[in-house]
Formats: structure tokens, sequence, C-alpha cells
């Protein structure tokens, strides 16, 4: 259902809409009158009383204005008359219509508009807003569903396309931008991706796909019907489809239609996955941990192997600053990430109400409660308890194996991790201290809005840090950049280490095992033990600078030779048979 009051949306226009595409394009029809909910998606009312759309929660980001979304969309549209002359014009993301409306408004009959979307219901929302039936039926607008059917529409029309990307979805559909630039479609004709969309991650790396020859497509599976899945995968006929991160029902489709599933995971979950058919031959998941290789292969996955994270030099790069970004992103210690306060709450809530499936007699109820118990009591805002060092000051040994019991399955039928939702109090807790405890002249910390009241007044809380060219500045701009991994999960390095090595910036590592397979210890990277240790260390580092850009500069170079997430895809296409 829509939220809130959908006022200005119609069903009839819909119906109108609909029945022109059964008529003119009855594929289109089908596939829009099997389109899954669009829970993604909140309808609101604009200051105009007008609806615009948010992205997510009501938190999330606007695709109209919040005022007046049609007087927004009928000045856009002055400014790309003249640019478009007598191409045809490609609108790249529809949102709800506002900019196709104002555009077969202004612009002469008889110049042919192609509308594409992503996002079925975002396409029928559109369909709810503007009536479009006679456009349809003349002919004056084409709509196109998914990259599947933009590809087959560049590749018949060889005359060009004047690009009119969607001033929000414009910069989600860069996949779809990307095979309008000249000769493009040209250059990619090896092997093909569909590629899970969602998070900046992706877009690195289907940046490195390209970069390997590979042409990619994005698409969202939570957002579509399995049909439409389908539709898409036969279409676009793909060599391999790309998630970061697991994506619950894709290893079986893939299975069915003999395409290679990969799966890299870079984050941690909640969720213990498990193959939900008989066979997932065709699925391959590289981790970034390897204790997690063991895991997947015991829950029947076969083709399991573990891959570290790593840069892209495309988005963090070493940059010059001007005077006025160096005094707005410049500080002897800075550390940009989430105070994970929200992740805690959050998860704490599950526990309780998961852990009530859990025996009250059992070994594991025991062993979580204690280890809440040390979670919570672990010292966080910024008391300076120096004991508690390291995961294993904080939980007792007990917490760590891989306890069948510990997992419990919630309302939607996933296995939940309920260690996990007790680590990340203390997770939390640890990383607000070890920023609290900082001594410097000037410290400075990039997050969530939580930060702000729970720092000492002597660090500076700046605000959330923009992940794109803003990152890069503040990499670039700091004297130290901190890195604090989540407390439970010790052996891996870290994105963060990656991404301010690329930029050359000099970097504070927390400590992971896997750091001395990756970096030369000291000569390239510098790690810390516990809260004492990093210290001592900012203390050294702050007045030694050679020193500091020489180890920056030679962890660049390793970075920049072995760790770039396009060598890193160049493994996986390797493997792939």
């Amino acid at each position: 259902m829509l939220r809130p009051d959908p006022r200005g949306l119609s069903e009839s226009c819909l119906r109108a809409n609909l029945t022109a595409l059964a008529i003119r394009a009855p594929e289109l029809f089908t596939r829009l009158c099997g389109s899954a909910d669009g829970e993604h998606i909140h309808v609101e009312i604009a200051a105009s009383g007008d609806p615009t759309l948010r992205l997510g929660s009501s938190g999330g980001i606007f695709l109209h204005s919040p005022v007046d979304p049609r007087r927004e969309a009928e000045e856009a549209v002055q400014s790309v008359l003249h640019k478009a002359e007598n191409k045809p014009i490609l609108c790249l993301g529809l949102g709800l219509g506002y900019y196709l409306h104002a555009l077969i408004e202004k612009i002469n009959p008889c110049h042919p508009v192609i509308a594409y979307e992503r996002d079925p219901w975002l396409l029928r929302l559109t369909f709810m807003r503007f009536d479009f039936a006679r456009d349809i039926f003349a002919g004056r607008v084409e709509f196109i569903l998914g990259g599947a059917d933009l590809i087959a529409h560049i590749s018949r029309e060889m005359s060009g396309f004047f690009p009119w990307p969607h001033p929000i979805l414009g910069q989600c559909y860069e996949d779809e931008a990307s095979l309008l630039a000249p000769g493009r479609m040209e250059s990619c004709t090896c092997r093909r991706a569909m590629v899970v969309s969602g998070g900046l991650f992706v877009s690195d790396v289907a940046d490195a796909l390209r970069e390997n020859q590979v042409q990619v497509m994005s698409w969202d599976p939570r957002a579509v019907s399995k049909e439409e899945t389908l539709y898409q995968f036969r279409r676009f006929e793909p060599h391999m489809v790309v998630s970061i991160n697991f994506c619950r029902g894709l290893p079986e489709i893939c299975e069915a239609l003999s395409i290679p599933f990969v799966v890299w995971e870079i984050d941690p979950s909640i969720e213990r996955v498990a193959p939900e058919g008989s066979s997932v031959h065709h699925t391959r998941i590289y981790t970034y941990r390897k204790a997690h290789v063991t895991r997947y292969k015991e829950a029947g996955f076969r083709h399991v192997e573990y891959l570290p994270l790593g840069a892209n030099p495309r988005r963090r790069f070493p940059m010059a600053l001007s005077e006025a970004e160096k005094k707005k992103y410049e500080a002897h210690v800075s550390f940009v990430g989430s105070s994970m306060i929200d992740q805690a709450q959050s998860l704490s809530k599950l526990y309780d109400r998961l852990a009530e499936k859990l025996s009250p007699d059992s070994l594991m109820n025991g062993k979580l409660a204690d280890c809440r118990a040390a979670g919570q009591h672990a010292p966080g805002g910024h008391g300076n308890m120096p004991g508690y060092d390291s995961i294993d000051d904080i939980f007792p040994e007990h917490a760590t194996p891989l306890d069948p019991e510990r997992f419990v399955r919630d309302e939607q039928g996933r296995l939940i991790d309920l260690a996990f939702c007790v680590w990340e109090t203390a997770a939390s807790r640890r990383r607000v201290r070890v920023v609290s405890n900082i001594e410097a002249p000037t410290v400075k910390v990039w997050g969530d809005q939580h930060w702000s009241g729970c720092l000492p007044t002597r660090v500076r809380y700046c605000g959330p840090a923009g992940h794109q060219r803003e990152l890069t500045m503040i990499y670039n701009a700091s004297a130290i950049n901190l890195d604090i991994n989540r407390l439970y999960q010790k052996d891996i390095v870290t994105m963060r280490v990656f991404d301010v090595l690329a930029c050359q910036g000099f970097v504070l590592a927390d400590h992971g095992d896997d750091l001395p397979e990756l970096f030369h210890p000291d000569g390239e990277v510098v790690s810390y033990r516990s809260t004492t240790e990093l210290q001592s260390l900012i203390d050294h580092f702050l007045a030694h600078e050679e020193e500091r850009r020489q180890v920056a500069k030679a962890g660049y170079e390793r970075v920049i030779k072995d760790h770039t997430i396009s060598r890193r895809i160049q493994s996986i296409l390797q493997d792939l048979p």
C-alpha cells in the first residue's frame, strides 16, 4: 500500500495508461501488472499539495522537491530543450513523472521521447500521477523498463540519444548512463554481468568490471518480482550475476538458469545464510573474513574463498586542496564512521524478542546473558578505562565459538545470530570510548548525529561526511586518519584502511590478524592494539611528519600495486568457469 495519503495518485489514470500499453506494448503491460510491491518507496505531500516521493524510510532522500515538484520540473525543462536539437530525448529515471510530463507539454509533438525507468513500481507510480495514454497511442513517448530493454533499444536505434538524467535517479542509474557514452556499446562485446544495485561499493565493483571489459547492468531483485528478474536475465543473457553481500533467492534462480552467482561478502551480517535449494553448484562466495570460509562450507556452499577488501583509486586518490578546503577538513586526528549506536539499539531489541525462544535453562541462554552483561558494562562515553583494550577483555572465551544453538529464526524465516546482536552494543561503546580518549591539538569526528551527544568538548563533531569527494578530502587533509574496527571482527583489514592509503594518507589501523599478510607492518601501515598504544603512536607521528609521509607513501604504492578493487575483480573473473 502507498504511504502516507497518496493524494493526486489515481487508479483510473493507471488503468488508462495500462490500457494504452496493452495495445502498443503488450509485453510491458504484462510485466507491470506483475510488479512487486513498493515498500521501498514512500509517497508524501509537498508544500504545494502535489505528491512527492522519498526513497526508503522517512529519512530517505526526496526524488522530487518537497516544496513544489511540478514547478521544479517545469524550470528544469527550459534548460534542456535547446540542448537536445533533433535527437530523441531519453529521460533516464522518472520518479513520479513530473519531468517527463513537463517535457511532453513543451516539446515539439514530432520530437520522439524515450522514458526509461529501472524500477517497475516507480513506473506504476508515474502512471498513477499522469495520463500519458494519448501520447502512448500517438507514439510520442515510448516507455522502457529495465536495463536489458534499454540495451536492446540502443542497439536498434543507432542515431544517438540526448540523455536527460533525473537529478537523483540519474546518479543511481550510472550503469545505464555509461552505455550512452559514444562507442561504449561497441567496446563491451565480451562478458556481461547483472549486478545487484545499492551502495557505494556496488558502484566501485561495477567500475572494476567495466575496467575488465565486462558489460554491466544493475537491477534490484528486492524491488521487482521474480518474473521480472527472470525476464531481465533472459533478455540480457548475463555471463554472471554479482551481489555485494548475500542476496536471498538468487542462488536458486542462477542455479535454474546455470548462471554463475558471485557473492562478495564485505560486511558483517546478523543472518546465517544457507542454501534454500538442493544444489548451489553455480554459487561462488568470496568473503572478507577467513573465518567465514568454513562457516559457508559447513552451510552447504561448495565454492568459498577468502578475498580481502580493496580500494577504488578513481574514487580515492591524492588531491591538492584549496585553502578553504584545508581550513574545513584539516585535523591532527580524524575519524570517519558510524557511532553504531542506532545499530546497537536496534539489535538489542531484536535480541530481547528472539532470546525468548531459547530455553531459560539452556547453556547458550546463560552464555549470551553473560556476554550481554559484559557488553553493556563495557566502558563507553569518555571515561578512561585502560584495562578494557580488546575483545578478549570484554567477552568471555565461550562467546566466540560458532555454537549452532545461538542461531534463532525470526518472523521472516532468517536464521539470526543472537551473539552478533549482543556484540554490537559492546562494539559501539568501544568505538565511542576510543575516539573520546584521544588527545591531540585538533580531533574531528565525521558520522551520524549520535556522536554529538557522547564526545568530550575537545573532540569536534563535524556532521556526516559525503562518501564521494568529501570523504576523499578528509582522508587527504588529516595528518592522522584513525581506523576503529568492529570489536568482534579483529581479524580483518577494514575498507577504511585501503581507502586512506589510496589517498596517500596516513592511517593508524586497528590491528587485525590479516594486516601483516597484506601490508608490511610499520613500513606501509602502522597499527595499534590498545588505547594506550594508540595515544603513544599519535604523539609520535604528530611529532615526526617526514616518517609519517614515508609510511603513507609506501602504503599508497602497495595499495595501487596489489589492493585495488579492480585487482580483486580480476581474480574473481579468472576463477570463473
